[in-house]
């Protein structure tokens, strides 16, 4: 059997656009069922594990599903949010505008503060600022029950404590 280091740099000399050098590193240490990347580097030479589920997810993100739908896993400020089809991946930009929330946030009183987050999806805003603030109330709606479902998922993974609400709040 192959080792971890020789399936890295075969897939990586498959020169794909989609297949960048942190995109295999992240499939290797999901196969491999690695805790991160420091352990991903300790163990490089060991044998690589669950071989032919590595190369399904090499062949679905060559056929341009993106790779956090393929392991199910989006990193946001830190956090490990379980993402599928039925939310939007979060972005840098989501990340960025959580910066400048917590940053106005930290500025004044937030006790007992009531924040609602519309649109949750995966529920990445809402259960960021939950983790980062401990006294405030934290809601969060969204239309789609699918969506709602994996932000309750999400919640439950990383023991926050958002409440989660379906509806139109436009309507």
């Amino acid at each position: 059997m192959a080792t971890i280091r020789e399936i890295y740099f075969q897939t990586l000399n498959k020169k794909s656009t989609y297949l960048t050098e942190n995109v295999i590193r992240s499939l290797l240490i999901k196969v491999n069922n690695l805790k991160d990347s420091n352990q991903f580097y300790l163990l490089i030479d060991n044998e690589c594990q669950n071989l032919d589920m590595f190369n399904n997810m090499v062949k679905e993100i060559e056929e341009g599903r993106p790779y956090q739908y393929v392991i199910h896993s989006s990193e946001f400020l830190h956090f490990d949010f379980y993402v599928d089809e039925r939310v939007l991946i979060p972005r840098n930009e989501t990340e960025e505008l959580v910066l400048k929330i917590s940053e106005k946030l930290k500025k004044r009183d937030t006790k007992n503060l009531n924040l609602l987050d519309v649109c949750a999806g995966s529920g990445c805003i809402a259960i960021t600022l939950d983790k980062t603030f401990d006294d405030i109330n934290v809601y969060a709606t969204d239309i789609s029950k699918d969506a709602l479902e994996v932000a309750k998922l999400n919640n439950k993974r990383l023991n926050a404590n958002v409440k989660f609400y379906q509806g139109n709040l436009v309507d």
